[in-house]
Formats: structure tokens, sequence, C-alpha cells
């Protein structure tokens, strides 16, 4: 007869590596022995094969393409980054359509986050800016935060 306080099943701890960092020796390679194949589990299936890694000159030409294909293309600046974010806030607060046709729906919370990014921005920049960002960034958060407070009081 099975001991009543024997355990049902064992726990073992099969990472690689301690709390403290530290390799262990140990470790059984996942797979063996394990407590579901004692239970009649079906066995374990064969590790999948890792994606191919992109060849490097696969990966050239793909950056040559892409850089070819933008000719006369303008590379973002840190001011074109906070309208994309300012345009946003517009947009979930409603007060820009994307569609004349269809009344813009009002995401407060959203816009809110958005608002909340653009000031995260401002503080992780800080002292890092020219004059004319740090200019546009007030101005677009000051916008923002008084629309938001104006829209959040109709609700």
């Amino acid at each position: 007869m099975p001991d009543e306080n024997a355990p049902l099943f064992e726990i073992k701890d099969r990472r690689r590596f301690t709390a403290e960092g530290e390799a262990r020796e140990e470790v059984e390679p996942a797979g063996q022995a394990d407590a579901g194949a004692q239970l009649g589990a079906a066995p374990p299936s064969p590790p999948r094969e890792p994606p191919a890694e992109p060849q490097p000159a696969a990966s050239g030409q793909a950056a040559r393409s892409y850089a070819e294909g933008g000719r006369g293309y303008e590379p973002p600046s840190f001011e074109r980054l906070l309208l994309v974010y300012y345009q946003t806030a517009l947009l979930q607060m409603g007060l820009l359509a994307t569609d004349p046709q269809h009344p813009p729906e009002r995401d407060l919370g959203g816009a809110r986050e958005t608002i909340d990014i653009l000031g995260l921005l401002q503080d992780k920049t800080r002292g890092n800016l020219t004059p004319q960002e740090s200019r546009v960034l007030d101005n677009l958060l000051y916008e923002l935060r008084m629309a938001w407070v104006e829209l959040s009081k109709k609700q």
C-alpha cells in the first residue's frame, strides 16, 4: 500500500541559474525524468529550430533599398515626434476629425495618457533640447492640458 504521506508529485527547479545569478551544475535538461512522463503523459515534442538569422548581405541590401526609396524624404526630427503625439491627443479628445462625415469619438483617458507621455518626454529630455524644441514642447503641453481640462469639465 502506498504511503499516504508521500507527495503525489515532485517539483524540480530546472532553471540554469540561481537567484544570485550563479550557474547550477545539477540541472537536468528539460524533458528528462519529468513527472508528466511518469503519469502517462505524451512524450515531449522535439525542440523547434530557431528562426534563421537574416544574412548580412540581405540585411545590407534591405537597408540600401530602404534608403534609396526615401530620396527626398526628410528624416524625422524631435519636433515631428512631438507633433505625432500632439495630433494623437487631439484625435483622442475629438478635436481633430479624420473623416468629416463621421463625428469624432472622445477618449479622454487615452488623451490623458498621450499628454502624460509628452510630459514624460519633457522630464526626461530636460537640459538636452534646443531652445526651439523646448518651446514647442512647452506650448504643445500647455494647449493639450488646457483642452483636456475644458473637455473633462463638460463630461
